[in-house]
C-alpha cells in the first residue's frame, strides 16, 4: 500500500465549468463581486456563495485575486471546481480547498513538472572529522532543482511552493528518492546524510515505503545512512516524529536533529528525540572565535551532547578561526565552505582539505 498524498500530482487545469466561492464574511463576497465583474466573468449568487462560469484558464485571475484579497480572506474563502455536465460529488465537497491553495496550485505548475520529468538533481556537500580534517565522514545531499532553460532553482523557493500548493508530501518523498539514486549512481563511500521534513509524512509506514524500498535496490547499507530532521518551524506534535525517527531505526538507520540552536531545536526536543547525532546552527558557528557569548553557549551544548552519547556536527564554517575554535573545543564532525562547497562529485581527501592552505 502506498500514501497517495506522496505521488506525483497533476496540475490545476480548468475548462469550462463552475468555480463555487464561498467566504464567510460580506466585505470578502463583495470585493469578489467586483473583480469577477471587472474581469467580465459572469456569476450568480446564493448568500455567500459564488457559482462563477468558468470559460478559460482561471489562472489569469491569479494575480488580480492576490492583489485585492488579504491572506486571511485567501486563507477564509472555499473553492470548488465542477467542470460542466458534472455535479458536485461528496468526494469533491470533502475536499475543497481554500483559494489560497488553488491559486498556490495554479502558479506552482513548474514544480509539478519538475518533478514529473525528474528534473531533481542532488549536490553534495562533505562532512569532515574534527579530528582529522583530512577525513570525509559523509556528505550532505543538498536538492536543487533544474528549470526548463537549465538553471538552477534553489530548495527555499521550491519548498516555499510547495508548503503553498499542498506539494510538500510530493516534493520531499522525490528529493529522498533523487538523493537516493544520486549516491546509488556514483557509489558514494562514507555516510549519507539525507534530509526530510516530518511534516511531510503522513503515516510513515506507507510514505517512507518508496525510500525504504529505494535504498534496499541500491548497494547502500543501513549503517550509511542518516536521515536529518528538517523543518524550519516548531514541531508541535513530537508523538508523530518519534513514529518516523521509530521507522527509520527499524530499518536500520540513523537520525540527525538539524539546526540546534536556532527555530525549532530545542532541548526538550533533543531531550525526547534521542538523536544519534545533532547539527549546530551555522548562524551560532559563523564568527564562534570571536563571540564570548556564543562560545559559552556551544560549549554548553556541546558538554550536554556528549554527556548524552551523541555526536555533534557543526554546519557553516568558513573561516580557518572558526574550525581551530571547534576543534579545540570538542566538535566532533565540521561542515562548510572551508571544506567544501555543494557540488555534482563527491569531494575527496584533497579536495576537502586543500582550502586550509589558503
Amino acid at each position: 500500500m502506498t500514501c497517495k498524498r506522496c505521488q506525483s500530482r497533476t496540475k490545476e487545469t480548468f475548462g469550462q465549468g463552475i468555480l463555487y466561492l464561498h467566504a464567510p464574511i460580506e466585505h470578502t463576497i463583495t470585493k469578489l463581486e467586483r473583480i469577477l465583474t471587472k474581469h467580465g466573468m459572469p456569476f450568480a449568487r446564493d448568500e455567500h456563495l459564488l457559482a462563477v462560469q468558468v470559460e478559460k484558464q482561471l489562472a489569469d485571475l491569479t494575480n488580480v485575486l492576490t492583489k485585492y484579497l488579504s491572506h486571511a480572506e485567501l486563507d477564509d474563502t472555499r473553492t470548488l471546481f465542477v467542470h460542466e455536465g458534472e455535479k458536485p460529488s461528496t468526494d469533491k465537497i470533502i475536499n475543497a480547498q481554500s483559494l489560497a491553495t488553488l491559486l498556490a496550485k495554479l502558479s506552482a505548475g513548474w514544480l509539478i513538472d519538475m518533478i514529473q520529468q525528474h528534473r531533481l538533481l542532488v549536490h553534495l556537500q562533505p562532512i569532515v572529522d574534527a579530528n582529522d580534517v583530512s577525513h570525509i565522514y559523509g556528505h550532505e545531499c543538498l536538492l536543487r532543482g533544474v528549470a526548463e532553460n537549465g538553471d538552477l532553482v534553489y530548495p527555499k523557493h521550491m519548498f516555499d511552493i510547495a508548503h503553498s500548493a499542498k506539494l510538500t508530501y510530493q516534493l520531499d518523498r522525490a528529493a529522498r528518492l533523487a538523493a537516493i539514486h544520486t549516491v546509488k549512481d556514483i557509489r558514494l563511500d562514507g555516510h549519507i546524510f539525507i534530509n526530510f521534513n516530518p511534516t511531510s509524512v503522513y503515516d510513515p509506514h506507507t510514505c517512507l515505503k518508496s525510500t525504504f524500498a529505494a535504498i534496499q535496490n541500491s548497494h547502500l547499507s543501513p549503517s550509511q545512512i542518516v536521515f536529518e530532521v528538517t523543518e524550519s518551524e516548531y514541531i508541535s506534535d513530537t508523538d508523530h516524529l518519534l513514529g518516523i525517527i521509530a521507522s527509520y531505526r527499524e530499518e536500520g538507520f540513523r537520525v540527525a536533529l538539524d539546526d540546534l540552536g536556532a527555530g525549532y531545536g530545542s532541548l526538550g526536543l533533543l531531550a525526547e528525540l534521542k538523536p544519534d547525532l545533532v547539527k549546530f546552527d551555522r548562524k551560532l558557528i559563523q564568527d564562534i572565535d570571536n563571540d564570548s557569548f556564543k562560545q559559552r553557549v556551544l560549549h554548553s551544548l556541546l558538554d550536554m551532547t556528549h554527556d548524552l552519547g551523541i555526536a555533534a556536527v557543526a554546519e557553516g564554517v568558513e573561516r580557518p578561526e572558526e574550525r581551530d575554535w571547534l576543534i579545540e573545543h570538542g566538535a566532533d564532525y565540521l561542515q562548510g565552505f572551508l571544506f567544501g562547497r555543494p557540488s555534482k562529485e563527491p569531494h575527496t581527501a584533497s579536495t576537502a582539505t586543500s582550502t586550509l592552505q589558503v
